[in-house]
C-alpha cells in the first residue's frame, strides 16, 4: 500500500491505496498489440463489474479509458485473461444526487460549462454537460476502451479534440 499524508485546511488527512504491480491497458496494447478477444473480454468484464460497484453507490467515474484500467501481473510477471483488472483515477468522479428529493452534495470540482474527460473515450452527453452524466456515460467510455483493446486504435483517431468529440 501507498500512504500519503496531506493537510486540508486545518485537518490532517491520511490516504492509502493499494500498490498494484502491473501495466495499464494502454501500455499493454502498445507493448503487445491488439489483445486476443478472450483477454479483452475478461478485462472489460472486470472493469464493468467494478463500475457497477461504483454506480450502485451513485458514483460516476467520468474518465474511463484504457490508461485508467490497470491489470495486475501474475507471480511470473505475465498477463492473461485470468489477471485482475482495477479501475484507477477517481479524481473526476462525482456522486449523483437526487435533486428532486432535495439532496445537494458538493461533489463538483469543475465549473459549469467545462468539459472534463478524454475526448477519445468520451460520451456525447458528457461532451455536452459533464456534470449531468450518469452511469451510461461510463458504459459508453468502457465500450470505446473495449474497441481500443481489440483494434489497438481509438474509435476516432483523426482530428482535433473538438472534432473527436463531435464524431462520437
Amino acid at each position: 500500500y501507498e500512504i500519503r499524508l496531506s493537510l486540508v485546511g486545518s485537518e490532517m488527512c491520511i490516504r492509502d491505496r493499494e500498490y498494484i504491480q502491473g501495466r495499464d491497458l494502454t501500455q499493454l496494447v502498445k507493448d503487445r498489440g491488439p489483445l486476443p478477444v478472450d483477454m479483452a473480454c475478461s478485462f472489460i468484464r472486470q472493469a464493468a463489474l467494478g463500475l457497477q460497484h461504483a454506480h450502485d453507490r451513485k458514483m460516476v467515474h467520468r474518465d474511463i479509458k484504457p490508461s485508467n484500467l490497470i491489470v495486475a501481473a501474475d507471480a511470473r510477471g505475465q498477463y492473461s485473461s485470468r489477471n485482475v483488472v482495477k479501475i484507477l483515477d477517481m479524481g473526476l468522479a462525482r456522486v449523483q444526487t437526487d435533486e428532486a428529493a432535495g439532496e445537494h452534495l458538493s461533489t463538483e470540482l469543475t465549473r459549469t460549462g467545462t468539459v472534463i474527460g478524454t475526448p477519445d473515450f468520451m460520451s456525447p452527453e458528457q461532451a455536452k454537460n459533464s456534470s449531468a452524466v450518469d452511469h451510461r456515460s461510463d458504459m459508453y467510455s468502457l465500450g470505446c476502451a473495449f474497441y481500443y483493446l481489440l483494434t489497438g486504435d481509438v474509435p476516432f483517431p483523426v482530428g482535433t479534440p473538438l472534432e473527436k468529440l463531435l464524431q462520437h
